[in-house]
């Protein structure tokens, strides 16, 4: 080990365990730290995002048009998760209905029968470790073509463990949805 010359006395204390040293010049993957700043929680806020990979042709069946885990105690009761997506409803002209879901429980749900672009945001505040408030909203075109207010779920949700944030679809296999982009904020 090597050191700058020290103006004064330094400790450095390691834990009496195994693990990995993290240095600040080189690419590596945190694991099992809690990030904290001012806000009295970490102050990333990109938590995921994805670009379109294509059309997704429809099974009848909900397909996932995005997917994300939510790694464990990222949010904490009072904070939560913006959850925005892009679109196309680019080939058919069946009415599709699309889902909000974390954990595998639908948080909201609209059907459309539009055929351009679209655009789901979805504010998802975490009211206690197992509930979650949701604000949510799609526009189809030019078109807001649903809103919900608040409600609250609990089945499912446990905000303490890593979580999957999925945005599906459901139409017959006449049709094809094409992604835009995906991406999960925290909210601080």
């Amino acid at each position: 080990m090597a050191t700058a010359a020290l103006g004064a006395n330094r400790t450095w204390t390691f834990p009496d365990s195994n693990g990995n040293v993290v240095l600040d010049s080189a690419a590596q993957t945190l694991t099992n730290k809690t990030l904290q700043g001012a806000s009295s929680g970490n102050a990333l806020t990109l938590l995921n995002y994805q670009t379109s990979k294509g059309a997704i042709v429809g099974t009848g069946a909900d397909t996932a048009l995005y997917t994300y885990t939510l790694p464990a105690n990222t949010v904490a009761v009072g904070k939560g998760i913006r959850i925005s997506c892009g679109f196309s409803h680019s080939t058919g002209s069946a009415s599709v209905t699309y889902r909000v879901k974390l954990n595998g429980v639908a948080l909201y749900t609209l059907t459309s029968a539009g055929t351009s672009n679209g655009a789901i945001t979805a504010v998802v505040l975490a009211a206690t470790s197992t509930t979650a408030d949701v604000i949510a909203r799609i526009a189809i075109g030019a078109t807001l073509v649903g809103e919900s207010g608040s409600s609250a779920s609990t089945a499912g949700l446990a905000w303490t463990s890593a979580q999957t944030v999925e945005i599906d679809f459901s139409v017959a296999n006449t049709d094809q949805v094409t992604q835009g982009s995906f991406l999960v904020e925290l909210i601080q």
